[in-house]
């Protein structure tokens, strides 16, 4: 968490070529001043924070300086971000009890859960013209086609949607979801873009994406694997088909699946706390996996690395609960596997059914959502299971034929009392080094005592 004062340069930084009225008029126009100051003042905002990714943040402090100076107040700078710099940080705003935040750059457009947000992406160039010439070169005018971009290209797209429906009767533009205003022909929601293409027909068109490859466009073909679908590279300004080999990627999560049915710790990676119903998803992931008889474990630990995980290997997989976009992570460094929502799903509800889509937004699995399937009440207890990673007998554990809920109450029974087992506490019990011993009753009692004091290579009390 920063102020303008904080880390604005010095005179004799070069950065202070900054204040040139040449760049100032570029600041603004870039960053969209006055589409900020406006939103600030409609809504009477009065602590304000602004988001930047790490490739922008050298340019917040003349910003931050340009709209302190014109609103008189205190603005908040976000920098190193908790998590991933796609999401807002909500965390850090409520830090100074901010009424709001202002985030530039790249977004996942995952719905926030408390915090108003105004959202300033970056303007990458795509020649229109071009881009016209190369639709009539690919399409016919008949073709139903769904046009999905980058968050950066949303600036062009209003000129591009006027000009290609006057030349495509068929064509679908999808809109961004950035002021929670939903269009009055919305009929789904994909990654946080209003499609108005009813759920039924969407197999039926062409998918265009407009930028480059990532997690975004990733996901969409994940979610339509078997359409046909055309990534249009504005830098090359040309159509390619967008290929991923879908059937090697869900050989990969399908050995995560089975992987994960033999566990008995689990660990729930908190990949975001500003993502709506992540606190849902992690009260699902324990409806699903208690009649498994699985301990779960909630870890938030900041950005995710291997030496972080590292500190907890009584976990046998993790699950992360995250935003679409950093949702799949490659766990062959971690040693544990990691694993989403959703495969939990599928390797725990057995009314869950496999399928070529994959789901990566969790928000989709809650109750009343597209992708939620509720749990077979039918199952058989104990049912038999045969791993296909180990080829061990798996034991399912069914506890009872009803449907788990977080706000279950328990039946009274006979006042017995039974001995269970807690798997960390025994993997703990199990360990070389537990830690410090405590030698209760065998040290006399003191009182405390000056320590030392300096740095760690030479102590003050320390001789030279």
């Amino acid at each position: 968490m920063y102020t303008v004062k904080d880390i604005l340069p010095s005179e004799k930084s070069p950065a202070n070529e900054v204040t040139a009225p040449e760049c100032d008029k570029s600041i603004r126009k870039e960053f969209e001043l006055e589409r900020c100051i406006e939103w600030i003042t409609e809504k009477g905002l009065k602590r304000v924070c602004v988001q930047f990714a790490q490739d922008q943040i050298h340019k917040a402090p003349r910003l931050v300086h340009m709209l302190e100076s014109e609103l008189k107040q205190k603005i908040y700078i976000l920098g190193d971000t908790s998590y991933g710099s796609c999401c807002v940080d909500e965390v850090a705003a409520q830090h100074v009890n901010a009424d709001s935040i202002i985030h530039f750059g790249h977004a996942c457009l995952s719905p926030s859960e408390r915090t108003p947000v105004l959202y300033i992406f970056n303007k990458e160039h795509i020649d229109i013209e071009q881009f016209k010439m190369c639709m009539h070169d690919t399409f016919t005018c008949e073709d139903k086609i769904l046009l999905l971009y980058d968050v950066s290209y949303q600036h062009a797209i209003c000129a591009i949607s006027q000009y290609l429906k006057k030349s495509f009767d068929n064509l679908i533009v999808s809109e961004l979801l950035i002021d929670g205003k939903l269009s009055s022909n919305f009929e789904h929601m994909f990654f946080g873009r209003v499609i108005s293409v009813p759920k039924t027909k969407i197999n039926d068109y062409v998918i265009i994406f407009i930028g480059s490859d990532g997690p975004c466009i990733a996901n969409f073909k994940y979610l339509f694997p078997g359409q046909p679908f055309f990534r249009y590279n504005p830098a090359l300004s040309s159509f390619e088909p967008f290929k991923v080999n879908i059937s090697k990627f869900l050989q990969k999560r399908m050995y995560l699946i089975e992987s994960l049915k033999n566990v008995k710790n689990l660990g729930i990676l908190i990949g975001t706390l500003g993502v709506k119903s992540y606190l849902e998803a992690v009260e699902r992931i324990k409806c699903l996996t208690k009649p498994r008889e699985i301990k779960c474990y909630i870890i938030s630990v900041g950005k995710i690395n291997v030496a972080k995980l590292a500190n907890f290997p009584e976990m046998d997989a993790y699950v992360l609960i995250s935003c679409a976009e950093n949702s799949l992570l490659d766990s062959k460094e971690f040693l544990q596997p990691i694993v989403t929502p959703y495969e939990v799903e599928l390797a725990f509800n057995s009314a869950y059914k496999w399928s070529e889509k994959y789901v990566t937004d969790f928000t989709t699995l809650m109750p009343g959502c597209d992708n939620y399937v509720k749990e077979n009440n039918d199952i058989q207890e104990n049912e038999v299971n045969v791993s296909l990673v180990s080829s061990n007998v798996q034991n399912t554990l069914i506890e009872s034929n009803e449907t788990c809920s977080p706000t279950s109450l328990v039946s009274k029974g006979l006042d017995s009392l039974a001995l269970s087992e807690s798997h960390g506490c025994s993997f703990l019990t199990s360990r070389s080094w537990v830690g410090l011993e405590q030698k209760l009753g065998q040290n006399a009692v003191e009182k405390a005592s000056q320590g030392r004091s300096g740095l760690p290579f030479k102590y003050e009390n320390e001789n030279a």
